[in-house]
């Protein structure tokens, strides 16, 4: 893989704090060229994708741009689902992150929301808290990491950064 070919940045930041938004923003800017399909999953999907020597081929097939620009995407999940980051260390050591933070408590909020509008959830907010890290350990399909449950453990910023840091300095 050319170095030209791989992801140059990615938009990690929590789930609902205006990743879509910019990752419209950037759509806009002649030198970049953002992957068509914004949250690809591709460096957090635990089961098409075998780490041992994953295939790229259809992570690069999401840009049709030129050689000359830079490209990105952005999917949230990637700040949480820490095994993705040493995926994305052997992908590109290079890679940077815009990292977008929203305050745990509204994230959480806004996450809940989103899956009671999905039916990916039927229990009120407070019992969905209060039982958050039971569901996350019992749904979790990798190291204890629930993409659907997990309204507190994604606020955990500080320990995610943490992770990207220590791989990305």
């Amino acid at each position: 893989m050319s170095v030209e070919q791989r992801l140059s940045f990615l938009v990690a930041g929590a789930q609902k704090c205006g990743t879509t938004a910019l990752d419209g923003y950037l759509r806009l800017h002649p030198q970049l060229d953002m992957a068509q399909t914004k949250e690809t999953h591709f460096f957090d999907d635990e089961v098409a994708v075998d780490w041992r020597a994953p295939d790229y081929s259809p992570l690069h097939a999401q840009f049709l741009g030129r050689p000359d620009q830079l490209r990105g995407e952005a999917t949230p999940i990637t700040l949480y689902w820490t095994p993705a980051h040493y995926r994305l260390l052997r992908y590109n050591p290079d890679l940077r992150f815009i990292v977008m933070l929203r305050h745990p408590t509204d994230r959480a909020w806004s996450h809940w929301r989103m899956n009671i509008r999905r039916d990916l959830d039927t229990l009120p907010f407070s019992e969905a808290i209060r039982s958050g890290r039971t569901r996350v350990l019992e749904d979790g399909e990798h190291a204890g990491l629930a993409r659907h449950s997990s309204y507190i453990e994604r606020g955990y910023f500080a320990r995610q950064i943490a992770s990207l840091a220590t791989l990305f300095p």
